[in-house]
């Protein structure tokens, strides 16, 4: 623990940025020497602890759940157990490694029924993956090197505020009835496996190709975006970075680039096609509570994308799609055409944008989210709620998002369900969800 910050009267914001401030010192202590055997709430214990043992994964370390036991013999009862189990299972999605159900089971022998609905549950509300109709990857394996490249989402209405090339609301149906124009060549040249069926929407210095890989199977989407005439090589190189560091995010919302280029002047991502429907028309058939919940995910999706060094720069209502099983995609990270203006306006012939300006966008694009929505909610509590995220934004933190998630899912669970929420183990929500975006 610091020398002047006693965890515990401090609010679960504040025991974050204390905790993360203390891990980036000293990664490897026992929480308990951090702590320094200082009582606290089991209530609070049991936050700190999930928050610890993830934020330590997260910096490779091969904690685990039992670490902590032996230190705090007070996180052994059943609930307590599964809340850190649940802190695990999470972040092991989030990192990509698997999760086997039966080595859970034989680590806690007497939990073993409510790890598995508590592993079920959480697979179907982090699956990654949209709904394509052929197979589960939507990532091209090619053995190329690519394959951990840009997987870019954007569908098929032209924004009429921005320009930019944004989500539709498709019916949820193979074959979406859009109008179409015939291929011409375009400014990119595109990987061999991507085979071209229509271009959905176009303008000036800009198309949106719908395809699929002719190895898989797999509907693709192709994303051209023309480059200001005055972009410096500096420049290109840096939006190539940050469609890298887009990629690099491990998020279930965020939708992540496999294949980015800039030849020409242009600015060509591929990307799995996502058939789904815009947040907007989605979120009007939702309660606040509901569409609280889904800001939140989108608030630690950009959080997560905030911790691997990775910006959005465009976040918008029309950026977000809501697929078949109502699971919340933010995408088009680093590709949109907002996001080029911004970045390259911002910057100067050397450099885009610095990292720390671009978070900040993201910052205030997603209190700008929940502005837009709160305007429908004709609660009072929505002006103490914006508020309380403008305070977070003013503060220009590396961790403002996940803070307005949090602050979004407290709100949501202050307010009462006007909808039957999905049976889960007895966690407290709240925490699980903010770990599960985190």
């Amino acid at each position: 623990m610091g020398e002047t910050t006693d965890p515990r009267p401090a609010s679960i914001d504040s025991l974050i940025q204390w905790l993360r401030a203390e891990r980036r010192r000293d990664p490897e202590s026992p929480l308990a020497d951090l702590l320094r055997g200082r009582p606290l709430e089991e209530n609070q214990l049991v936050d700190i602890v999930c928050i610890d043992l993830m934020q330590r994964r997260r910096m490779s370390h091969p904690v685990q759940v039992e670490d902590y036991l032996d230190e705090y013999p007070a996180l052994c009862t059943k609930s307590n157990l599964l809340d850190l189990i649940d802190a695990e299972v999470c972040v092991s999605v989030e990192l990509g490694a698997k999760v086997d159900v039966e080595v859970l089971s034989r680590r806690f022998p007497d939990l073993a029924d409510p790890i598995r609905e508590l592993v079920q549950i959480d697979f179907a509300d982090e699956k990654a993956a949209p709904t394509t109709g052929a197979g589960n990857s939507i990532v091209p394996d090619h053995g190329d090197g690519d394959t951990e490249g840009t997987m870019l989402i954007d569908t098929d209405r032209v924004n009429s505020h921005s320009g930019d090339f944004s989500i539709d609301e498709l019916p949820f149906a193979a074959e979406p009835a859009l109008p179409v124009t015939p291929l011409t060549p375009y400014p990119v040249d595109v990987p061999e496996w991507f085979i071209g069926d229509r271009c959905v929407a176009s303008g000036p210095g800009r198309w949106l190709i719908r395809g699929r890989d002719s190895v898989r199977g797999i509907p693709l989407a192709l994303k051209i975006s023309e480059l200001p005439v005055q972009v410096s090589e500096a420049e290109i190189e840096q939006v190539l970075d940050a469609c890298e560091r887009a990629a690099s995010v491990r998020n279930p919302c965020w939708v992540r680039p496999s294949v980015a280029a800039i030849q020409h002047r242009h600015l060509g991502v591929v990307r799995p096609w996502l058939f789904a429907r815009s947040f907007q028309s989605h979120r009007a058939d939702q309660a606040p509570r509901v569409q609280l919940v889904d800001l939140s995910r989108v608030a630690f999706a950009v959080a997560a994308a905030h911790h691997a060094q990775a910006t959005h720069g465009g976040i918008h209502s029309d950026n977000l799609m809501v697929d078949h099983d109502g699971k919340i995609h933010l995408i088009d990270g680093a590709s949109s055409r907002i996001a080029l203006e911004r970045w390259l306006t911002a910057g100067n012939s050397r450099q885009i944008a610095s990292l720390s300006a671009r978070m900040n966008m993201d910052v205030q694009d997603l209190i700008k989210l929940v502005a837009a929505a709160s305007v429908d909610w004709h609660a009072s509590w929505s002006v103490d709620l914006l508020a309380r995220l403008r305070e977070i934004g003013s503060n220009r933190s590396d961790e403002a998002c996940g803070l307005i998630g949090q602050t979004l899912i407290r709100c949501a669970d202050s307010l009462p369900s006007l909808v039957e929420d999905v049976a889960r183990p007895p966690l407290r929500e709240r925490f699980a969800t903010w770990i599960r975006g985190q």
